[in-house]
């Protein structure tokens, strides 16, 4: 992750990093969704979202990945999931 210098470089990093048999990063989301906090929760949303997981992002939150998604985050987390949204495919 150190060499991505763009989002879309930090996609395709988490798009290889995943590995499509095994599944790394989504297995990865999955543990961290039980225990952060409600704004790095969104902020995963949106990241998965981003990195074109964004059926991980639905299957996490019962399909309401969009809705209210930056209820309860500070101006850094907002920023940061404005960005996701922007550099999304």
């Amino acid at each position: 992750m150190d060499e991505a210098y763009s989002f879309e470089e930090l996609r395709q990093e988490i798009v290889f990093q995943n590995d499509r048999d095994v599944g790394h990063f989504v297995a990865a989301v999955r543990r961290y969704a039980r225990k952060c906090s409600s704004g790095e929760y969104r902020l995963l949303l949106a990241i998965c979202a981003f990195a074109d997981f964004g059926h991980v992002a639905d299957e996490l939150s019962g399909g309401r990945a969009w809705q209210d998604m930056t209820r309860g985050c500070d101006l850094r987390f907002r920023a940061t999931i404005a960005a996701c949204v922007e550099a999304a495919p």
